[in-house]
């Protein structure tokens, strides 16, 4: 092979390589929006959030919720409220445990962050 040639191609391997790692890397965070977003938005400990009247994005910043979870929540929420008629779904931190995905482990983790009214 001639050198020329033998060099371009090693020049078009390495913008190749170099296109799909920067596609990857822009793919990959779109995929896996909570762990983007919630990065330093984590809430303060006195900050105390109702799980009753909270939007998602407040109940995303609970550590080991994220969007997906904040969201399942406000869905549970709305649900209930429709048999119920009540504006308290959530009496207790174990309450939560009833949304899937979040269990014992991160209702104990949140309840600190947690007020019921």
């Amino acid at each position: 092979m001639h050198p020329y040639k033998a060099k371009t191609l090693i020049l078009w391997l390495i913008l190749l390589i170099t296109g799909i790692f920067l596609f990857l890397q822009t793919h990959v965070q779109s995929y896996y929006p909570d762990k983007h977003e919630n990065m330093g938005n984590i809430i303060e400990i006195n900050e105390k959030i109702n799980p009753n009247t909270a939007d998602w994005p407040s109940l995303a910043r609970l550590p080991g919720i994220g969007v997906k979870r904040a969201k399942d929540i406000i869905n549970y929420r709305n649900k209930q409220n429709l048999y119920d008629n009540t504006s308290t779904v959530f009496t207790d931190y174990t309450d939560l445990a009833k949304i899937n995905g979040i269990g014992k482990i991160t209702c104990e983790n949140i309840k600190g962050f947690l007020i019921f009214k």
